[in-house]
């Protein structure tokens, strides 16, 4: 509904009108405690605008307990006189002949009257998203139901300690090496150092190196500030929206959030740059190599390392280490270039000492399959 000028109004209609407070004495409409609650009460006043001053009455939304009727005001929840005030009412004729507005919604501005849709979205979201999620969680309940079921004749005692195959999926019982289905088989373990490859282990410098944000390529910078900005200022979006809908029934001046918000993105920003920036330490030596980054590491003992490889991407060359028990150390980006250079002579001599191949690979894709045993 768009507002009417005061000089505008029609006997007979409804109308909003949109102007100054102004009445006999400060307070205009306050709430009474009654019980647990609270209802309004209130005296008429007037509403000018640059074309005139209209009488409002509220005896249509006193005695009302919640916001549909009139949102909260600027003083505690109170309105006084002074204040911008919008109102929808119907248009009567008074006794003295004068045009008057029946209150049946007081609000702060004209656009921030209840709208029941507004206060119901985050609810539907929600109830959607919820909807949504045991929805796939049924079907995926039956799924595995009906391969358990279609799978369960092929083992004749309860598997124990199972894992799914890396290439079809389907269920090996503990100890099996070999898939009969697809024909996949684990590649054996190495057997353990002799004395001579663990006196060459031995032998290896110990390094200990640190990242920088100034190491990182053009690409890794650019990445990691889009994350930076891009992650706050999402959630900060979302927030937002949701707060400037619900302050006018929480009596929150929606230009306090305008105030926070660049401070909120700033926080938000700066913790999420320092969280993915912040610098790691890399140890590589003869008995573990670790990367140390915040209050977390991440370890591999040296003699038990499988597979080595070096992803090369746009972005920089990562250089990973995989043990024997699955365990992975991934490093490279942030490194200074005789760093990098150090840790990668290092891993070319503990691959000559241990026999295990430095992978050269051009894709994530491939990577994930060399690291998952799917290629060898």
């Amino acid at each position: 509904m768009a507002v009417t000028l005061v000089a505008g109004l029609t006997e007979g209609t409804a109308a909003k009108v949109n102007g100054t407070m102004e009445a006999y004495q400060r307070d205009v409409l306050w709430k009474v405690p009654v019980g647990d609650t609270s209802e309004w009460d209130g005296i008429p006043f007037n509403v000018t605008d640059e074309t005139g001053t209209v009488r409002v009455f509220v005896y249509g939304v006193k005695d009302t307990r919640c916001c549909e009727k009139v949102q909260s005001g600027r003083h505690d929840g109170d309105w006084w006189t002074g204040d911008s005030v919008s109102v929808i009412g119907d248009v009567q004729r008074h006794f003295d002949g004068s045009i008057v507005v029946i209150a049946r919604y007081v609000a702060q501005t004209p656009t921030s009257f209840y709208r029941p849709w507004e206060s119901t979205v985050p609810i539907l979201a929600f109830a959607v998203g919820s909807t949504a999620y045991a929805t796939y969680a049924f079907a995926s309940y039956r799924h595995r139901s009906a391969l358990h079921r279609e799978r369960v004749a092929g083992f004749p005692a309860k598997v124990l300690g199972g894992r799914p195959c890396p290439v079809c999926g389907i269920l090996l019982a503990s100890g099996v090496r070999e898939c009969r289905n697809c024909g996949w088989a684990e590649p054996l373990p190495r057997p353990i150092l002799d004395d001579e490859r663990m006196g060459a282990l031995t032998r290896l410098p110990a390094l200990r190196m640190r990242t920088a944000f100034t190491n990182l390529s053009r690409t890794y910078k650019a990445v990691l500030i889009g994350i930076s900005v891009g992650f706050p200022a999402t959630v900060l979006v979302m927030g937002y929206w949701f707060l400037t809908t619900m302050s006018p029934f929480w009596g929150v001046e929606p230009s306090a959030l305008v105030c926070g918000a660049p401070i909120l993105l700033a926080i938000l920003g700066a913790f999420a740059f320092l969280r993915l920036s912040s610098r790691m330490t890399l140890l590589l030596g003869p008995e573990r190599i670790e990367l140390q980054y915040g209050i977390g590491r991440s370890s591999v003992p040296t003699p038990e390392v499988d597979r080595i490889l070096m992803l090369h991407g746009r972005a920089g060359d990562t250089l990973t280490v995989v043990s024997r028990a699955g365990k992975s150390v991934h490093f490279g980006p942030g490194l200074a270039a005789m760093d990098y250079d150090r840790a990668r002579r290092f891993l070319q001599g503990l691959s000559e000492i241990l026999g295990v191949e430095v992978r050269d690979i051009r894709s994530p894709a491939e990577a994930i399959a060399y690291l998952q045993g799917r290629l060898r």
